[in-house]
């Protein structure tokens, strides 16, 4: 009998191949009949196309982290320079919404044990919701500090806020709790499960902090390298 991850890995990959497949039919098809590259039910195939092979792809990494296929590339860092030095593409994509971010770096050396490739996923996924659910002319508050034994990045957002009600279940997964932008950008709603297995991968924590309205924080805690 197949077990259940395998079982759900097949099938996204072979759902994957019949998105890719059908994408590249209707791009052929634009190529062909340039006048359907403005058609709106091509157009809205197509997004639709590209959001699901989003959602797919999402679904098998998180299927291979349960799996325990996922291994970590340990390396040490300093938190505070990682986070600085991809500070300028972050406030590039804030300022298309005229978002305002500010850096409070800790002083001191925050020296970590990283997979730098799964950090990133991390750092973008929280950077990316961070501006996604900020309104034009908010504020980002990133900071680095120290506590117990512990290096401390913390995001914080002027945005919309998270309902009580789906405070509980944010890193599940669950299909309700996902929400579009303040923009309209889209989700997958997996960013944040993904996220968190990847900090627990790290044997560290992840907490969330929100009003509606008031904007939420997201505060991830990573051993310090002995």
């Amino acid at each position: 009998m197949v077990d259940n991850d395998t079982l759900l890995n097949t099938i996204s990959n072979e759902l994957k191949n019949y998105i890719v497949a059908t994408n590249q039919a209707m791009e052929q098809a634009t190529i062909n009949q340039p006048a359907l590259s403005n058609d709106k039910y091509i157009l809205l195939a197509m997004k639709s196309n590209t959001k699901a092979l989003d959602l797919v792809q999402e679904i098998l990494y998180s299927a291979k982290i349960v799996a325990a296929k996922e291994t970590l590339n340990l390396k040490p860092f300093d938190l505070n320079e990682i986070v600085e030095d991809a500070e300028d593409i972050f406030y590039m994509r804030a300022a298309n919404k005229h978002i305002e971010v500010v850096g409070q770096y800790s002083d001191a050396a925050l020296n970590v044990l990283l997979d730098f490739d799964k950090w990133t996923r991390i750092y973008e996924n929280l950077t990316t919701n961070a501006i996604k659910f900020t309104d034009d002319k908010g504020a980002i508050t990133v900071k680095t500090y120290s506590e117990d034994d512990h290096a401390v990045f913390s995001i914080k957002d002027s945005g919309i806020g998270i309902p009580p009600e789906n405070l509980a279940k944010l890193f599940s997964g669950a299909s309700d709790v996902s929400r579009k932008g303040t923009a309209g950008e889209e989700s997958t709603g997996l960013g944040l499960t993904i996220v968190k297995k990847l900090v627990d991968l790290h044997n560290g924590t992840i907490e969330v902090k929100s009003k509606v309205g008031e904007g939420t924080e997201f505060i991830v805690k990573l051993p310090l390298a002995k």
